[in-house]
């Protein structure tokens, strides 16, 4: 219903329901590390028969997916051989089906309602040994409860979640730009990584992009024009103010001149 919609985004109960939700999760995290031991470290250069590997974002926002994906090239150049998995979001699954996964398993919110459908996903996880266990961002409390339960030899986090729960753990990113965390794991594992996130469209999309370009003016008989597309986002306590865009958009405009 609408109404309930309304109530549920309105700003005082959600930051009510974030307020509960931080309680709940320092409770759970200082339970956990009473009673679950932490792994003994392990030297990131000396990993030793990584067959399986699991990535882990299971986030339902778009910018920390597409921030994951420089590591999907990591691992698939540093573990040619082995098979690369995703543990991501329903919503935000549709960014990873071009790149070079072997399989990529989601979790929902609709899951709350039916924890079986959770129970399920974990032992088909579990079931897959995974060698190497990584969490992609800067560490969340559902990182440490999959790094627990699937107990794979290697696992890889940055981050306060990460205490207790990896035996790979990066430096201190609480101040580090979201950008740069993949670059600081590739160094960990002797690797290179672009310090940005891509996007791999396949040959449909870019067909349909090119005719929808075509369509409001932005191609020239067979080139493109360049252009720049502003993401406003999709949370709006984390938004800039509508004069910061405009801003934006005017200094953009003097740059590429008042035809871009």
């Amino acid at each position: 219903p609408t109404w309930l919609m309304a109530f549920r985004r309105h700003d005082s109960v959600r930051r009510f329901g974030r307020g509960i939700e931080r309680r709940t999760k320092r409770v759970l995290l200082k339970t956990l590390r009473v009673f679950v031991k932490a792994p003994a470290p392990q030297d990131p250069a000396k990993l030793e028969s990584i067959h399986k590997i699991l990535l882990l974002r299971p986030n339902y926002r778009m910018g920390n997916t597409l921030c994951s994906t420089p590591l999907i090239d990591v691992m698939r150049k540093r573990f040619p051989t082995a098979m690369l998995d995703y543990l991501g979001a329903d919503t935000t699954a549709v960014l990873l089906q071009n790149l070079s996964l072997d399989n990529v398993y989601v979790v929902s919110r609709s899951q709350i309602l039916s924890p079986w459908r959770s129970v399920r996903l974990v032992y088909r996880l579990r079931r897959e040994r995974y060698d190497l266990v990584v969490a992609t961002g800067n560490g969340s409390f559902t990182d440490m409860i999959c790094m627990v339960v699937l107990n794979a030899r290697y696992r890889m986090g940055s981050g306060k979640w990460a205490e207790g729960a990896c035996n790979i753990k990066t430096v201190n990113t609480d101040y580090c730009h979201a950008y740069d965390l993949p670059v600081e794991m590739a160094k960990l594992l002797g690797a290179d990584c672009r310090d940005r996130p891509f996007y791999v469209v396949s040959q449909q999309e870019k067909d349909k992009a090119i005719l929808r370009l075509s369509e409001i003016g932005f191609r020239n008989q067979q080139r493109v024009l360049p252009f720049v597309a502003l993401f406003v986002g999709g949370h709006r306590d984390e938004r800039w103010a509508v004069d910061s865009w405009e801003g934006l958009v005017r200094r953009l405009r003097a740059v590429g001149g008042e035809g871009g």
